[in-house]
């Protein structure tokens, strides 16, 4: 089907008149860059604030995203960030992660491990599993951090326990060396050899983004 901007407004309008919040923010979008539809900020600026009045705590997150698929242009790309970087700053933890790995990868902003980080660890403190991935692998490499087995051990864990396959990966790699887990407790097999340096992760594959249920880094 080829695409058709102007159809898919007519759509989303029908949906927003029966309430639907993302039909909403679509139509916010398209008004505001100006696809299907003339700009037009005074319109963009309704349908943001009846997409917020319809409850949809996650607003600013889903808006960012849609400028990004929307159109592919500077403004865009700008409005996006814009919007992720308010979601994150509101606490949710999806955004927090997001924004993470723009800093971490310098996707519309200058790369920032360290604020790369900050923003891992406040979405990791929610719970959320590859933000914590994240964290363990940064102490696993020793990137932005010190290297540090234990604290790897720590963040791959709490991963792990939700299901987090290249958490789960990492934690039986340390098991299986009894790096970072006590010697008493796990007392290390014979046979194994240290780690080959390939098996290492590069800083580059430490930050792609791991989609829900995409499986594992790197």
């Amino acid at each position: 089907m080829p695409k058709d901007p102007a159809q898919a407004v007519l759509w989303w309008r029908d949906a927003a008149a029966r309430g639907h919040a993302q039909a909403m923010m679509m139509l916010s979008v398209v008004h505001t860059i100006g696809v299907g539809v003339p700009k037009d900020l005074a319109l963009a600026k309704m349908w943001l604030k009846r997409a917020a009045r319809e409850g949809d705590d996650k607003t600013h997150l889903t808006l960012a995203k849609a400028y990004g698929d929307v159109k592919n242009s500077p403004e865009s790309r700008e409005k996006s960030l814009a919007m992720l970087r308010q979601s994150a700053e509101e606490g949710n933890p999806e955004a927090q992660r997001d924004l993470g790995v723009r800093y971490a990868e310098g996707q519309g902003v200058p790369k920032d491990p360290a604020k790369s980080l900050k923003w891992f660890r406040k979405a990791a403190d929610q719970g959320c599993a590859d933000s914590q991935f994240n964290l363990g692998l940064a102490h696993f490499i020793g990137q932005t951090v010190l290297k540090n087995s234990r604290e790897a051990f720590k963040w791959f864990q709490m991963a792990a326990d939700q299901g987090h396959a290249a958490a789960q990966f990492y934690l039986g790699t340390m098991h299986a060396h009894g790096d970072g887990v006590s010697r008493i407790m796990n007392p290390p097999l014979n046979g194994f050899a240290d780690p080959p340096n390939k098996g290492t992760p590069t800083p580059s594959s430490l930050w792609r983004r791991c989609m829900p249920g995409a499986g594992a880094f790197p």
